[in-house]
C-alpha cells in the first residue's frame, strides 16, 4: 500500500513537473487567472433575478470594477512576458497590482464576464495597450474555462496574441491596393485626354483597356461592341463585317488574317484607309511582357 501511494505521489510530480515546463517554454503566451471569487458574485446576482449582464454591467460600472478587483492572477509564462515587455513575473506583477485599468481593458473585461456569465466557455476579444517599454500593440486574447472549473470558476486560462504585425501588415495591403487604385485611375484619366485613340491588349490579345476616342475613331456604331476581354481578331472582325474599313473590302478573311498577323508582331507605323474616308495612322509597340500598346492618329 506504501509503495503504491508513493508511486502515484511520484508519477503526480513528474506530471506536474512536466506541465510546468511546457507551460513555462510553450510558444504559445498564457496567462492563467482564479475566477472564483467573480463567480460567487455572478452567482449572488443570479439569483436576484439578473439575466442581461450586459445590459446590468452597462448600467453599474462600480459593479464592474468590483468583479475586476475580484480576479486574482495565478500565473503567466515566458512567452506572455515577452508580449508585455516584462522581463520577468516580479515586474510583471507589480506592473499590473493596482494598476488602474484602462478604458480598453474595461472593455476587454466586460466582454469577457458577460460571456461568460451568459454560459460561454470561450471568448475572444482584441485589445490595444502598451506594453512596459511604452510601446503599443494589438493582443488578441483568448479566454477559456476548463470542463473541470466552470462550477466555480476557479481556472481561467488566456492564450494571448500580438496581433500588431498582422495590423500593420493588413494596413500596408490596404494602402498599397488604394495607391493602385489611385494610379489606375489616373492612368484612365491620363488616356481618355489624349486626342489619339489607345488600347492595350494583353499577351493573350485580349483588351484590357482603352479610351473612348479608340472606339469612336476605328468602331463608330459599334462602340459598345468592343468591350475588355474582346480578342483584337474579334475586334477587327466585327468591324470588317461593318465595313468600316475599305482595305478589307472584296476580301474580308484575308484582310483579317493580314491584320491580326501584323497586329501581334508589330513593325512600326502603317495607314488604314477607313470606309468613311478618314485615314489613320496606327503605332503599335509589344511590351516586354508581351502586351501590345497601341495608338491611332487621325491624319486625314
Amino acid at each position: 500500500m506504501m509503495q503504491t501511494w508513493l508511486g502515484e505521489k511520484t508519477s503526480s510530480s513528474l506530471s506536474e513537473g512536466l506541465y510546468r515546463e511546457i507551460f513555462e517554454h510553450a510558444s504559445v503566451a498564457f496567462r492563467v487567472e482564479d475566477w472564483s471569487r467573480v463567480k460567487v458574485k455572478i452567482d449572488r446576482l443570479r439569483r436576484r433575478g439578473v439575466k442581461d449582464w450586459r445590459r446590468y454591467f452597462k448600467r453599474r460600472p462600480d459593479q464592474l470594477v468590483k468583479a475586476i478587483n475580484s480576479c486574482k492572477r495565478i500565473d503567466v509564462n515566458a512567452a506572455a512576458l515577452r508580449i508585455s515587455r516584462a522581463s520577468s513575473k516580479a515586474e510583471d506583477r507589480v506592473s499590473t497590482a493596482g494598476a488602474e485599468l484602462t478604458a480598453g481593458e474595461q472593455e476587454q473585461f466586460f466582454d469577457q464576464i458577460t460571456a461568460f456569465a451568459g454560459g460561454a466557455a470561450r471568448v475572444a476579444t482584441d485589445i490595444a495597450e502598451f506594453t512596459l517599454d511604452g510601446a503599443e500593440i494589438l493582443k488578441r486574447v483568448h479566454g477559456f474555462i476548463p470542463e473541470t472549473r466552470r462550477d466555480d470558476w476557479s481556472l481561467v486560462i488566456f492564450t494571448i496574441e500580438d496581433m500588431t504585425e498582422h495590423q500593420e501588415a493588413e494596413a500596408a495591403l490596404r494602402e498599397s491596393k488604394a495607391q493602385a487604385t489611385r494610379a489606375h485611375f489616373r492612368t484612365i484619366n491620363a488616356i481618355e485626354s489624349i486626342s489619339q485613340g489607345f488600347a492595350l491588349y494583353d499577351n493573350d490579345d485580349r483588351l484590357v483597356l482603352c479610351n473612348n476616342r479608340y472606339r469612336e475613331l476605328l468602331y463608330p456604331g459599334m462602340q459598345d461592341q468592343v468591350a475588355a476581354g474582346m480578342t483584337f481578331e474579334e475586334i477587327v472582325r466585327n468591324a470588317a463585317a461593318k465595313q468600316l474599313i475599305e482595305d478589307a473590302e472584296g476580301d474580308a478573311e484575308l484582310w483579317v488574317a493580314a491584320r491580326v498577323a501584323s497586329h501581334r508582331e508589330p513593325g512600326g507605323e502603317h495607314l488604314q484607309r477607313r470606309s468613311s474616308g478618314q485615314w489613320v495612322q496606327i503605332s503599335e509597340r509589344k511590351t516586354d511582357e508581351g502586351d501590345i500598346v497601341a495608338v491611332y492618329t487621325d491624319i486625314t
